[in-house]
Order: structure tokens, then C-alpha cells, then sequence
């Protein structure tokens, strides 16, 4: 009452709190009609008090179903003081929230005893938790969200300024010079996608970048966060040895150490106990899963970015078969952008490309690729590509009817060809939200499964000692 009040009396009150409220908040039906009303009159530019509200009641024939003019006039009576609007909005939401979440907690523990026996302990466990994650990104909307545009232009520019003297920049960088240039770094709020067909390497860079990030978050004492839904926890972290000390993966999975191998994987694990860099490797996790496991491990940690491998691995909400898989993707990309947004944080999705890529003439990865997996939802799309993967494996044969010379020039051409893209990459950024397109190539290293930028030396030494443990030594 105090607050409905309070729009009557000031009508500009609306806009500090018309994101935050709505006619559902209102335990009192009979409230939330009269809010409704109110705000509709208001956002059509008319004055609305309590005569005018009186006179729209009795043309609609609602004035005895709200209380009659007695009720708006004890409205009045309990108005609240100019800029108190804001706090009763939130007490009213805050107590609409609190309702919510005692049905909810109602509903499981009957659920939860067999009220209903045609779902198991799974499903009840489902249903609860996207009951429970729509909760959360209802109550996202808190009216510290909503500013003017002159407020969110000092926002930025004191944010521009803060960086030039010296403090860290929003966006999130991995090392990757030309690939944090191109993507203008991990920034919070945004939905990165990485696609890329199988066997290109998209594990690989993610999990770099990933140990990347983490390892300049470690200062300020940030994290990062990845699903793993199809590597476990251990063989990721097996690349992160190899990828550190440069020793091929396959030598030190048989147990075939060199001279100073053990000097390398002291040193590698040294390195690797300091990277801030959380791995859960639980598979087939919903949207809704992904995002209340985020919640809670944000709560002990203080992540900053979330890498999630990858979108097809992850289970469609329970409508997919119903609406079909396109719409349904659509759906849980649209959730992970609006988590990126709520939770403040930079989410790096891996999307696996599907095998129609591989019939076309040029099967080079294209934006239009990603049409079902998200693209609509991202803030920047890379896309990787390995052109050796396309490449014939052993050199064309004489065909019996063609000359010697042609076909000598066919086998220099595959030489030639295979040499160009010999352990070459490129990151293809199809779209980027306030950036330019562009590609950058990257050196990768099969041995290690890791990627580099070319001109910098990785790999063994003729000592049995990586480049990464040789710079640790110094």
C-alpha cells in the first residue's frame, strides 16, 4: 500500500523500479491490478493520482473488485516519502521471492516422497533445479540494474580512466597475444563461442587459453572455471603437462622418461599448482545444472570466466523432443548468455560443427556453420581450422594414362601443399560485437596436442628439456 502509494503521489518513482516490479510481486491480487494500472497509465504519459485512477476503475468496471474508493484512499494514507520507492519495491520483491521459494521447496519435498510416481529421483532433481535457476534469473532484475544512459556512459569512462592509471582491464587475457587481440580479450557478461569440426583442436586451445587466463587471474586471486564433458578431469590435466614441458603426450603416458624428464615434471607441476583453474568433468549437464553448480562454486571461489566443452555434450531441456533440438539449443545458449550477464562473467562455449562441413568443396568452417548452435546468442564466434586434417595423406598415384611430367607436377603440388600447412592453424573470428572479423594463425604441435604462435620455439630441446622448462630455470 505504501508503495502504490507512493506512485501516486510521484509518478517519475516509476521508471526506478518499473524493471524491478510487476503484477505478480503483489501477494494481494487486488494490488497487483491497481500496480498495473498505475504503470500503464504512466507509460502511456498521462498523469495518474488517485482521482484519475478512481475515474479509469469506474469506467472498467474494477472499482469494487480493488476495495472502492475507500481502499484508494487509504493508499494515500500510507504513502511512503520520495526516494523510499526503490527499498519497499525490493521489500515487496524480496517478500514475492521468499514465496516463490517456499512453494518450490513444498513442491520437492512432496515430489521428493513419490506424489508423484511417475518420476524418478532424476527428473524430480531436473525439474527442481530449472524451477530453481528460473527463480534466480527472475530475481536477477535488481534496480541497481537499471540507469540512465548517462549513467552508464560515466560508468564506462570511469572505467576507462581506472585503466589508464594502471588498474586491470575487465578483459580477461590468456597470453595469446594475437588471439586476445583478435578477440579483444574475455570480457564479463559476454558469450564466447569456439567451433570447429572434430580432430581440430578446439579442447586443446580452449584448455590454453583457459590456464592462460587463470594464470594472470592468480594475482588478484580470480579463477577459472571449466566443464569438462568429454575429457576426464586427469587426461586434461596430462596435456597441461605436456603442453608445459613440451615432452611428447604419447612417451610420457608409456613411462618413457629421458635424462631430465623428472627435472621437467617437478618443475611443470610447480607451475600447474599454481594456475587458479577448476575442472568438473560431470557429463551431460543441463543449462540450468551448468549454472547452479557456477552459482555455487562462485560463491567459495571468485571465478571469472567459464569454458564449457562442449555444447553438444550437454543435455536439452526436457521440451527438445517436443520443440525440436534447433529450438532447443536455442534455448540453452540463450540461458548460458543471460548467466554470463547475471553472474559477471566471461563464458568461452566450444561447439562441435557438424559433418555437412566436410562434403562441401571448400570445407573452410563459415559463420552461417553455427546458424543452430548458438550464433545468434554470441557476443564473438571463432572458428578453428586446421587445413592438414584436408589433406591427402600419401601423394597421388600415376593414374597409367597421364605423362611422367604431369604427373611430377602433381606430387610437387601435394609436396608443396602439404608443407605449406604443415602444423598450421587459424582462428577464424566470423563475428565480433563492437570489433572487426579477422584470422589468426597459430602453430600446432600434435605431440603435444597445444597450440603456439609461430616465431616462438616450443617443443624438446636436444636435452630432453621443453622451452617452457628452460624459461622456468631462468
Amino acid at each position: 500500500m505504501g508503495l502504490l502509494g507512493g506512485l501516486l503521489a510521484r509518478n517519475d518513482e516509476l521508471h526506478r523500479i518499473g524493471a524491478v516490479l510487476d503484477a505478480e510481486a503483489f501477494y494481494d491480487p487486488a494490488n497487483g491490478k491497481l500496480f498495473t494500472l498505475i504503470a500503464e497509465e504512466i507509460r502511456a504519459g498521462r498523469r495518474c493520482d488517485a482521482v484519475t485512477l478512481k475515474v479509469r476503475l469506474q469506467n472498467s468496471g474494477m472499482l469494487d473488485e480493488v476495495g472502492g474508493t475507500a481502499y484508494l484512499s487509504k493508499l494515500l494514507a500510507s504513502m511512503v516519502a520520495p526516494g523510499l520507492t526503490p527499498e519497499y519495491a525490493s521489500a515487496v520483491r524480496d517478500a514475492w521471492l521468499r514465496r516463490r521459494l517456499a512453494e518450490a521447496a513444498a513442491d520437492l519435498h512432496h515430489l521428493a516422497h513419490g506424489a508423484d510416481p511417475e518420476k524418478d529421483g532424476e527428473a524430480v532433481l531436473s525439474e527442481t533445479l530449472a524451477s530453481l535457476s528460473g527463480l534466480a534469473a527472475a530475481s536477477g532484475s535488481a534496480l541497481h540494474g537499471v540507469m540512465s544512459i548517462g549513467d552508464a556512459a560515466r560508468r564506462a569512462i570511469e572505467g576507462y580512466e581506472a585503466v589508464h592509471r594502471g588498474d586491470p582491464s575487465p578483459a580477461l587475457l590468456s597470453g595469446f597475444a594475437p588471439v586476445d587481440n583478435a578477440l579483444g580479450g574475455f570480457m564479463p557478461g559476454h558469450l564466447v563461442i569456439l567451433g570447429g569440426r572434430s580432430r581440430m583442436g578446439k579442447t586443446a586451445l580452449a584448455q590454453q587459453l583457459s590456464e592462460g587466463v587463470a594464470g594472470r587471474l592468480a594475482a588478484s586471486g580470480g579463477y577459472v572455471l571449466m566443464f569438462s564433458q568429454e575429457m576426464p578431469s586427469v587426461e586434461l590435466g596430462g596435456r597441461a603437462v605436456a603442453a608445459a614441458t613440451g615432452f611428447d603426450a604419447n612417451t610420457l603416458g608409456r613411462g618413457e622418461f629421458g635424462l631430465h624428464t623428472a627435472e621437467g615434471l617437478i618443475a611443470a607441476q610447480k607451475h600447474l599448482d599454481g594456475v587458479p583453474l577448476l575442472i568438473c568433468d560431470t557429463s551431460g549437464l543441463t543449462a540450468d545444472e551448468l549454472v547452479l553448480t557456477t552459482q555455487s562454486l562462485k560463491a567459495r571461489y571468485p571465478i571469472r570466466l567459464v569454458v564449457i566443452d562442449h555444447l553438444q555434450k550437454m543435455r536439452l531441456g526436457k521440451n527438445a523432443d517436443r520443440l525440436g533440438t534447433a529450438y532447443a539449443i536455442g534455448q540453452t545458449t540463450s540461458a548460458l548468455k543471460d548467466a554470463a550477464k547475471r553472474l559477471n562473467v566471461a563464458v568461452l562455449l566450444l561447439a562441435q560443427l557438424g559433418r555437412e562441413v566436410d562434403r562441401r568443396p571448400d570445407p573452410r568452417p563459415m559463420l552461417s556453420d553455427l546458424a543452430y548452435a548458438g550464433e545468434a546468442d554470441a557476443d564473438t564466434v571463432a572458428l578453428l581450422w586446421r587445413p592438414e586434417l584436408y589433406h591427402p595423406a600419401s601423394a597421388p598415384e600415376h593414374s597409367g594414362k597421364e605423362t611422367e611430367e604431369s604427373w611430377s607436377k602433381r606430387v610437387d603440388a601435394w609436396n608443396r601443399r602439404r608443407d605449406e600447412i604443415r602444423g598450421k592453424a587459424e582462428v577464424v573470428i566470423a563475428k565480433r560485437r563492437g570489433g572487426s572479423e579477422s584470422t589468426v594463425t597459430l602453430a600446432f604441435s600434435g605431440a603435444t596436442s597445444s597450440f603456439s604462435v609461430p616465431g616462438i620455439q616450443y617443443g624438446n630441446q636436444p636435452d630432453d628439456r621443453g622451452q617452457w622448462w628452460e624459461d622456468a630455470a631462468q
